[in-house]
C-alpha cells in the first residue's frame, strides 16, 4: 500500500491564531524552553509547526508556538495537514515518542559536539551535558525491550478563565516569565 501524502500546504500564521491542541500532553520544563529560545535565537526558524486543517489545532510545536507569543513574533512558519479528529489524536499520541526511541550512536555524537559551538549560555550547557553525561543520557532513553514502555511525568493544570485576549496574553506571559508551561486554549 502506497503512503499517503497528508501534507496539504504550508504557510504562515500569526501565533497568536494557532490553537493549542487540547490533548497535548507534553510538557516543556523551563531549561527546555531556554534551549530552544537560544536556538530560534542564533539559527532562527528551522522546522515547521504542524496544524491540522479539519480542526486548526495544532499537532507538533506547541514550544515553538508558545515561545513565539512570548517574543511578540507575528509569524511562525506552518505544514498544514489533512487529518481526521482520531488521527489527529493518534499523530499526537505517538509523533514525539517515536523521535524519543532513536539511540545514540556514541562516537558520532562525540565528533559532532567536537565541532559544534554555541554563543548561547542554554545550548552551552546542553552541549556540556551531552559531551560529559553521554552515559547518564542513555541511561534516561526508556529500554526498548521494556514491556513496560514509556513513561511520563505526571502532570497537573490550572484554568484560567479570561475577560479578553490582551487579559490571556498578559497572564499568559507573566506565567510563562516564571517558568510556568502553559496552553492557550480558546473556548
Amino acid at each position: 500500500m502506497k503512503w499517503q501524502n497528508r501534507i496539504i500546504g504550508s504557510g504562515e500564521e500569526n501565533p497568536i491564531n494557532i490553537l493549542s491542541n487540547p490533548f497535548n500532553y507534553r510538557i516543556h520544563p523551563k531549561f527546555q524552553q531556554d534551549v530552544l529560545q537560544g536556538l530560534l535565537k542564533e539559527i532562527g526558524w528551522i522546522q515547521d509547526v504542524i496544524i491540522n486543517k479539519q480542526t486548526g489545532h495544532l499537532i507538533d510545536g506547541h514550544l515553538r508556538v508558545t515561545l513565539a507569543m512570548k517574543n511578540k513574533e507575528t509569524q511562525v512558519p506552518v505544514k498544514y495537514v489533512d487529518l481526521t479528529q482520531e488521527e489527529e489524536m493518534l499523530a499526537l499520541s505517538v509523533f514525539d515518542p517515536i523521535s524519543a526511541l532513536a539511540e545514540t550512536d556514541e562516537k558520532l555524537l562525540t565528533d559532532l559536539l567536537d565541532k559544534v559551538q554555541s554563543e548561547d549560555e542554554d545550548i552551552n550547557k546542553l552541549l556540556k551535558e551531552l559531551s560529559h553525561n553521554q552515559e547518564e543520557i542513555s541511561d534516561d532513553t526508556p529500554d526498548s525491550s521494556s514491556e513496560e514502555g514509556i513513561h511520563y511525568k505526571q502532570q497537573f493544570g490550572v484554568i484560567v478563565m479570561c475577560d479578553s485576549e490582551e487579559q490571556q496574553e498578559r497572564v499568559y506571559n507573566e506565567l510563562m516569565e516564571q517558568g510556568y508551561t502553559c496552553k492557550v486554549v480558546t473556548v
